[in-house]
């Protein structure tokens, strides 16, 4: 391997091939970390609670009770519920990631966010008593006459928001992966 004569981009030789590395290395380890939020087996979760805290009608909780799960929506227990459902809920904590680290607010403008309300309130109890907690936060749309998954108009981003983990850490984190976990109202 040799090193070409400018350090800006840095150059590589290889075997023949060379080219510009920066696309696939790089030094911030922020870049490096882990992304891992949830990598919980369904056997290991003890309950779920999401809560909305402008859209109470969204709330559920499910909860489990030896073998079987109780399913409560709006803080009315559901009869009948299909234990299938509650099952493929549940797996979906497996393996649930977020996209980037913070790249953009300043610690004073993430201090702020954390003192509005949440959209939703997601609370992970294991049965060893652990228990994880994420707060979501909407992130400022771009402008654009957008609408939700109901077709209501939003001045939001409807492809990603601003998550707290339990760390305190701001990430940001996709619909894409959370919307199985946090409307389950529409599952049950």
């Amino acid at each position: 391997t040799t090193r070409e004569k400018s350090d800006y981009p840095v150059i590589m030789k290889v075997r023949g091939l060379s080219g510009i590395i920066e696309p696939r290395f790089f030094a911030d380890k922020r870049k490096w970390r882990c992304t891992e939020i949830f990598a919980i087996p369904r056997e290991e979760i003890a309950s779920v609670k999401v809560n909305y805290p402008s859209e109470k009608v969204k709330n559920f909780s499910v909860e489990r009770k030896g073998l079987e799960y109780v399913v409560k929506h709006d803080g009315e227990t559901l009869g009948g519920l299909d234990t299938n459902m509650a099952v493929r809920y549940l797996n979906a904590y497996k393996k649930i990631h977020f996209e980037l680290v913070n790249y953009e607010f300043t610690d004073k403008q993430v201090d702020s966010l954390k003192r509005t309300k949440p959209f939703c309130e997601l609370t992970v109890k294991k049965i060893d008593g652990q228990t994880q907690k994420l707060r979501m936060f909407r992130m400022k749309g771009t402008g654009e006459e957008l609408e939700d998954d109901y077709g209501n108009p939003v001045d939001y981003d409807i492809n990603r928001f601003w998550c707290e983990l339990p760390s305190g850490e701001l990430v940001k984190a996709q619909y894409f992966v959370f919307n199985p976990l946090i409307m389950g109202h529409l599952y049950f």
